[in-house]
């Protein structure tokens, strides 16, 4: 029962405190393949992007739990994928599946208006935040820097703000930013984990547009 839970909730054994930093090619990674998804939701239709992002959530999930398993599988896809995984996502379920997962919910529940512009927060704010926050000097709380945590909501508001400009400024909208701000020190449940981190951020960035949103 308690592995279940660890791997529902950390994605596999509880994580210890990460202080390494994520390669220059997974931060790549994460803003081309991040933003493919919100770029995808505007060419293509709601069913189709919400099709596509069931299926490669179910197989990236599939693939992680096999892998765990298979110990050949589960090397062949560390050497294949070595630069763009943590260190630790050997044993747990990477943070690109949850960010899929991130936005399949996403679509789903509030539909492409909210999605898109609240994926492209989470592509280059996230990113952003890593660059900048390890560049710039200056106090660091729990290993983060408010620099990075700045960086984070300039970055992600100006992306948003780009698609969905009109709805940038209504009180929930700033409510959200506040909710942002915290879990990026953060003081949630969940902190220090992938699951906090690529699900937590989509579905509460979607407060930021306030009475906008519709849940289905």
């Amino acid at each position: 029962m308690h592995r279940f839970l660890d791997m529902l909730v950390f994605g596999g054994e509880r994580r210890a405190e990460v202080t390494y930093s994520p390669s220059h090619w997974r931060r790549l990674f994460h803003i081309l393949g991040g933003s493919s998804i919100p770029l995808a939701g505007i060419f293509f239709s709601e069913t189709v992007i919400i099709s596509v992002l069931a299926f490669l959530a179910g197989g990236g999930l599939a693939l992680d739990l096999v892998r765990f398993q298979v110990g050949w599988l589960n090397s062949l896809f560390l050497r294949c994928l070595s630069p763009l995984l943590k260190e630790d996502e050997g044993a747990h379920i990477t943070g690109a599946t949850y960010m899929v997962v991130a936005a399949l919910l996403a679509f789903v529940l509030y539909g492409r208006e909210v999605a898109i512009p609240v994926m492209f927060f989470l592509s280059l704010g996230d990113p952003a935040a890593a660059i900048v926050g390890k560049c710039m000097p200056g106090p660091r709380f729990q290993n983060k820097s408010p620099f990075g945590a700045a960086a984070f909501i300039v970055v992600g508001a100006g992306a948003s703000w780009f698609w969905w400009r009109q709805m940038a400024l209504n009180i929930i909208g700033r409510f959200g930013l506040v909710l942002l701000w915290l879990g990026r020190w953060n003081l949630l449940l969940f902190r220090q984990t992938t699951i906090c981190q690529s699900l937590y951020w989509p579905d509460v960035s979607c407060l930021y547009w306030g009475p906008e949103v519709r849940v289905r």
